[in-house]
């Protein structure tokens, strides 16, 4: 399910979503925005508490952009994804 990297395991956010609530498509829908005004590099921290999105929507999303990832459940039912910006 990941697409880590050092940078992504190591890089503190720019921006932070919370996506908490929300279901599909309107996470992957709040991934997308979130990610718009970052530039390359820059680190989108994404709290997520719809399973179906972190197993799929969100992962599947970020690898069709070649953004790599990090995700991690921080308690039962809620994860957050580090994505790294990969292009303007």
């Amino acid at each position: 399910m990941e697409n880590r990297t050092p940078e992504t395991d190591m890089k503190k956010p720019d921006q932070t979503s919370d996506l908490t609530g929300q279901t599909c498509p309107y996470t992957v829908i709040g991934v997308k925005k979130a990610l718009k005004p970052l530039k390359k590099g820059q680190v989108l921290e994404a709290i997520v508490d719809y399973r179906p999105a972190v197993m799929d929507s969100i992962p599947n999303f970020l690898k069709k952009i070649n953004c790599p990832f990090t995700v991690a459940e921080v308690e039962t039912g809620k994860w957050i994804f580090v994505i790294e910006k990969s292009d303007d």
